[in-house]
């Protein structure tokens, strides 16, 4: 059974260690809050930087970058070790994001530019994920529970 814990719980866990939920705290709930908050900001200055507050990671083809480069660990190498995973979907959306970059400059640095050149890039992505799930229907279900991710 899942029990709460109480905000007291919470602070005597991070300025004591000895609770008894000291564990739960800092090894599961405190890593999550924090890539939370900093995933927050990612999408802050994402929005600021194109000046639409509508964009996001998706709009612009990051998570779909990130997620063409999982997508091989995933259903090719089911063994990887368990970092690999991240490690891949990282180098991905950063390598995404520096053809968006790349592209932006080579047409036009405006935001509308920026954002149909993601649109593009995201759809071409796709596409390579859905390849690659087509040719390996029998672990399709590991590699769309982690694409529709969580904290």
């Amino acid at each position: 059974m899942v029990k709460g814990i109480s905000f007291h719980e919470i602070w005597t866990s991070l300025l004591q260690g000895d609770s008894k939920f000291s564990y739960i705290v800092l090894q599961y709930r405190l890593p999550r809050v924090i890539v939370g908050i900093l995933s927050g900001f990612g999408l802050a200055v994402l929005q600021s930087l194109i000046r639409n507050p509508l964009a996001s990671p998706d709009v612009i083809g990051i998570t779909k970058g990130a997620g063409f480069s999982a997508t091989p660990v995933i259903f090719l190498f089911p063994g990887a070790p368990s970092y690999a995973l991240p490690l891949f979907a990282f180098l991905g959306a950063l390598f995404t994001f520096l053809l968006l970059l790349f592209f932006s400059k080579k047409f036009t640095l405006n935001p509308v530019a920026f954002s149909l050149i993601g649109i593009a890039l995201g759809a071409i992505f796709q596409a390579g994920i859905q390849y690659i799930i087509v040719k390996h229907p029998t672990d399709i279900n590991m590699g769309l529970l982690w694409m529709a991710g969580s904290l």
